[in-house]
């Protein structure tokens, strides 16, 4: 939801504020952010922020659709592994979307989708399955998941892009990160996506 300040007669906006200045969405800290949630054993929950590491949601129906597509294609994989060998868990609700910059003038482009399933999981053998369909070609590798614990690993897809998949027994989540700069991924990529974790996922 964007909020829109009314204007009337004879007033002018006023300047933004300078101790909160706008979210730098080129920097290599873009993902830095004070956490958001501490560690808990209990159950966690999706958010869907108005802005990932400095870059705005992309609410185009184009982004929409396949956010939502993401979501389905993990849902049929549960259910079709599901079948075949050990239980994965079942989704009963998403929260799914892209956050992105467009090329800029040096050419920076930055983008992530945020694929999050809400429901029951046997956190490592759905955190596999999403790896394993996912990672033809490249390989995902265990990362440190952070204070909210459960399992998270990370793999290379191309030279400017990333993807991470986590999973806790109540929470599913895939994203996969284009940066041009490569400053959010490679050696950052693992704080950032605790970091990432940290918006999006909070007790529940």
């Amino acid at each position: 939801m964007v909020a829109l300040a009314s204007c009337t007669s004879g007033s002018s906006p006023k300047p933004p504020s300078a101790s909160t200045p706008p979210p730098n969405p080129l920097g290599p800290s873009a993902c830095a952010t004070a956490s958001q949630a501490p560690s808990h054993a209990g159950k966690w929950k999706l958010l869907a922020p108005h802005t990932l590491c400095g870059l705005p949601q992309n609410n185009s129906p184009a982004e929409q659709s396949s956010s939502q597509q993401m979501a389905s294609v993990i849902r049929e994989l549960l259910t079709n592994f599901s079948g075949n060998g050990p239980d994965y868990g079942k989704a009963t609700s998403d929260v799914s979307l892209g956050y992105q910059i467009g090329h800029n003038t040096a050419g920076v482009y930055r983008s992530i989708s945020f694929t999050g399933l809400q429901g029951t999981f046997n956190a490592q053998a759905a955190a596999s399955a999403v790896e394993t369909s996912l990672g033809s070609g490249y390989t995902f590798n265990s990362v440190p998941p952070g204070p909210h614990g459960g399992v998270m690993a990370c793999g290379v897809a191309a030279s400017d892009n990333e993807n991470c998949v986590w999973a806790t027994p109540t929470t599913l989540c895939l994203i996969m990160i284009i940066d041009t700069t490569q400053q959010l991924i490679g050696p950052s990529i693992d704080a950032n996506a605790v970091r990432i974790r940290d918006v999006t996922e909070v007790p529940g």
